[in-house]
């Protein structure tokens, strides 16, 4: 969906956009690496509780960097502050 496209259905289900902002990539990079500080640490934690998880849990904390990496191109994220009438 592009960003108007977005925009049309948000009016379309009765929302008033108020305010909108489009990701930079400096601030998509900053929160992805906050986001992934936080969840390797929680991963290290399961992972020291349940050993037998270790595999799946640096599946995901890999899946994460993955997806992460696609929002540093085409695909950016945006916020919405929308009054629904």
């Amino acid at each position: 969906m592009t960003l108007e496209g977005a925009r049309r259905a948000l009016q379309r289900g009765g929302g008033e956009i108020l305010e909108e902002r489009v990701w930079t990539p400096g601030m998509t990079r900053r929160q992805e690496e906050r986001l992934y500080i936080r969840l390797s640490k929680n991963a290290a934690r399961v992972g020291r509780a349940r050993p037998r998880m270790k595999g799946a849990l640096a599946a995901f904390l890999r899946g994460q960097r993955e997806a992460a990496e696609l929002l540093r191109g085409e695909l950016r994220p945006v916020q919405w502050v929308v009054r629904v009438v």
